[in-house]
């Protein structure tokens, strides 16, 4: 008879029998699995800073992916051993739904790719090949994918918080800053330089670039300067979207400053961000998220928090 998990007595004894074999080398079926899993969705492999760019079979080398190979499969022993508490197991799981819902990373759609890798993986190994009952091991690890870990993260990654935003949406944001923070005055002269082309009464606000050539602008350590700050403002933002309260503390802070400086409306930073979206339309900090569209859409909402934000002190 099934508890909470979903799982028979039964099926709970193979899984330790299965994951006892498996916990012979957890580094090994962790190392097999995001071997596959990089192969057949290369997107993933890009979420690891540190080895991006590398060949899969490199990446599969290094100690990074080593470790986090074992954590991995490491926590997927603690569950298993777990099972004989049903409400324990339960609170493991929705702990481990809300650490991923915080770091924005994966959604319900990536992991059940990953079980499905998984699965396909343990199907020929010898971690169910070699249970007192190959079929009914597998029975029982396609039961345990499903337990509430995954429904908790679907149900969490797709409502918005204070900010507006879901959790998979932060995740984008997150992709995308990664890729900006590579070169913050690039994106940020970039973004100036075409609000300066649209609206050139903005540039007169710059005393010390007011009657240059916007292009000669863009070449001055003033802009330099102040296209990295923004851009830095913009990344502390989405670096602290995890916290919710946090982040509109400061976005109501921006808005104080800017009130204070009497220098910008709402209506100002409404026309700089039509401007940065177009810029990031074609860019590589959307283009190259696991998800451009769903990037683009992300920094729709960012933006439309921090206006209304900003706009509400000013």
């Amino acid at each position: 008879m099934a508890d909470a998990t979903g799982l028979t007595g039964g099926q709970k004894g193979l899984l330790k029998e299965s994951m006892d074999i498996i916990a012979t080398d957890l580094a090994e079926m962790g190392l097999a699995l995001f071997a596959e899993v990089f192969n057949r969705y290369p997107q993933y492999q890009k979420k690891f800073r540190k080895i991006a760019d590398m060949s899969t079979a490199d990446a599969m080398k290094t100690t990074r992916m080593k470790s986090h190979a074992t954590l991995v499969m490491g926590a997927l022993r603690t569950i298993v051993n777990n099972l004989k508490d049903p409400e324990l197991t339960m609170d493991l799981l929705e702990t481990l739904g809300v650490r991923h819902k915080l770091m924005g990373s994966l959604s319900k759609a990536d992991f059940d790719n990953v079980f499905v890798v998984f699965l396909d993986i343990l199907k020929d190994k010898a971690a169910t090949k070699s249970t007192t009952d190959p079929a009914g091991t597998m029975s029982a690890w396609k039961v345990l994918q499903y337990l509430r870990f995954f429904l908790y993260l679907q149900e969490t990654s797709t409502m918005a918080d204070a900010t507006g935003l879901t959790g998979t949406q932060k995740g984008l944001l997150k992709e995308s800053m990664d890729i900006i923070s590579k070169d913050l005055a690039g994106l940020g002269l970039a973004l100036f330089a075409e609000v300066f082309n649209r609206y050139p009464q903005y540039q007169k606000k710059f005393r010390k670039i007011a009657d240059m050539s916007a292009p000669d602008a863009m070449k001055t350590t003033r802009m330099k300067s102040h296209a990295t700050l923004v851009m830095g403002a913009l990344r502390t933002i989405v670096n602290n979207l995890k916290d919710p309260e946090l982040t509109m503390d400061l976005l109501e802070t921006l808005g104080v400053r800017h009130k204070l400086m009497g220098s910008l409306s709402k209506a100002d930073f409404d026309n700089v961000f039509v401007v940065l979206l177009e810029i990031l339309k074609n860019n590589p900090a959307t283009q190259s998220t696991t998800n451009p569209a769903g990037a683009m859409e992300a920094w729709k909402a960012l933006l439309n928090t921090i206006g209304s934000q900003i706009g509400s002190q000013l």
